[in-house]
């Protein structure tokens, strides 16, 4: 959807603190967006060294006595960087950067920006899978890596360690103990600070939104997709669902969505194949179960407005279903697919969709969210005609 806002610096690559992260941006966006034909080699080798760096994702290494030690003494002695004859100073190699700013203060935002870029490294690499929704059209040994290294982040249990950040990560909190520890400085600064700050929760999310648009999440995952929804739904200053909230939204719908797969397609087994939905016996009725449970008390007004998104959602993924061998045997489940529907419209779906959705201002700049709304009322509206049509043609029998 939209990268996370990158401070234009250029901390030294050599740097063994933020520089690395920085040298990865630049690779994975050479390879990705660049669509630079010579760029795997060099790709190959930065995922190869910084696996581990997406494996642990964000998590600070260990305390460690030398390094805190180096970094006591970094504003007097500097600190040696990687092809430099001696040490430097923060102030000597980035402060003519940030005029005004003390070398501390640079160090903060130098510190988020290389967080922000291996979000942004895992984000690019995600959306050059390959999948179902979208081809970034760039050399195929590109796209099997991405693929074939995502994946083994997903199984290493990706989707539960983006929701977990997402929890942990809250800018109010955060800047809080920045502040506490005289790490924000000018009203510019806590600015940038704060535009990181967002920008990395929302690249968290974009993540996740990015690997459903290709490939659906499996069972598991969507459970935990649903319930962290529940929990944090939240709203931006104008009302509307924030901008994490519905990236997260949409990475439900679309790991529901079975669409693509139609019937009579040659290819449909294939893609069938490829949908945890159609070929998990538990994902129908797990997922049936955990949204046909009712609001209570204590769910916030954010959440029992998107409930009835992911409710109609569900409603007309059971619609499609209908038409699939493989849900045959849910048929109790599949009847209740007006039940979903209706019980969304009562509770004023279309009315929280317009003002609180579409109402978003980066809403309508995205174009696969726009799809997946046009996609999900095109089929209520086909459904309600066929409905209409044998209503009709039902009444004169009935009185005959």
């Amino acid at each position: 959807m939209y990268a996370c806002m990158l401070v234009p610096v250029s901390f030294k690559t050599g740097s063994k603190l933020w520089g690395p992260f920085k040298e990865l941006f630049y690779v994975v966006d050479s390879a990705v967006s660049k669509k630079n034909p010579d760029a795997f080699n060099d790709l190959e080798a930065a995922l190869r060294r910084h696996k581990p760096d997406f494996v642990s994702l964000l998590q600070n290494p260990a305390k460690n006595a030398q390094h805190r030690e180096q970094l006591r003494k970094a504003n007097t002695d500097g600190i040696q960087l990687d092809g430099e004859t001696g040490p430097k100073t923060y102030q000597e190699q980035e402060q003519p950067r940030f005029p005004g700013y003390s070398r501390g203060l640079v160090a903060v935002l130098l510190y988020y920006d290389g967080r922000a870029s291996l979000l942004n490294s895992l984000q690019l690499l995600i959306q050059a899978r390959k999948g179902r929704t979208w081809s970034f059209e760039i050399e195929e040994e590109i796209t099997e890596l991405a693929t074939e290294f995502t994946d083994d982040l997903m199984k290493d249990g990706l989707t539960k360690k983006i929701l977990t950040l997402l929890e942990k990560l809250d800018v109010v909190k955060e800047l809080d103990k920045l502040s506490k520890e005289k790490a924000l400085g000018d009203a510019k600064h806590r600015y940038d600070v704060t535009e990181f700050l967002r920008g990395i929760r929302t690249s968290l999310a974009e993540s996740l939104f990015a690997w459903s648009c290709q490939t659906p999440l499996i069972r598991q995952d969507l459970m935990l997709l649903f319930n962290h929804l529940r929990k944090h739904a939240a709203v931006d200053q104008t009302g509307c669902l924030d901008e994490v909230t519905i990236a997260l939204s949409m990475s439900y719908l679309y790991s529901i969505d079975i669409s693509n797969v139609e019937p009579r397609d040659e290819d449909r087994d294939e893609l069938a194949k490829l949908l945890p939905l159609l070929q998990d016996p538990q994902y129908l009725p797990d997922l049936h179960q955990l949204v046909s449970k009712d609001t209570d008390a204590s769910d916030t007004e954010a959440w029992k407005g998107l409930k009835t998104v992911l409710e109609f959602g569900m409603g007309i993924t059971l619609r499609r279903a209908t038409q699939q061998p493989e849900t045959q045997e849910y048929q109790d489940i599949l009847e209740r697919d007006e039940v979903l529907v209706d019980n969304a419209i009562q509770n004023n779906l279309f009315r929280f969709i317009n003002n609180c959705i579409f109402k978003n201002k980066h809403f309508f700049q995205v174009e696969f969210l726009v799809r997946q709304f046009h996609s999900l009322f095109t089929d209520f509206i086909t459904a309600n005609i066929q409905i209409d049509a044998c209503r009709t043609t039902e009444v004169p029998n009935h009185y005959s």
